[in-house]
């Protein structure tokens, strides 16, 4: 019976780590349109600028999970 608490525990700790991805995924998704308004807004002229911000949200997003995953 305790290996069953056991289990369920871990499941629970898997889970709450899929939601904190998850989470992190939204956030990023929120910046990256943060970023498209921005650039409409502003009519940016330079492509770059775009791209840049856009690896830099895809970047902190895999930092945010490894963090998450690796309990950071």
């Amino acid at each position: 019976m305790e290996d069953v608490f056991r289990v369920l525990e871990n499941a629970y700790r898997v889970m709450e780590d899929v939601f904190r991805v998850l989470e992190n995924a939204y956030r990023v998704v929120e910046d990256v349109f943060r970023v498209l308004e921005d650039v409409f807004r502003l009519n940016v002229s330079a492509p770059h600028q775009l791209v840049s911000a856009y690896r830099a949200r895809v970047f902190a997003f895999f930092i945010s999970c490894f963090e998450n995953f690796a309990g950071i």
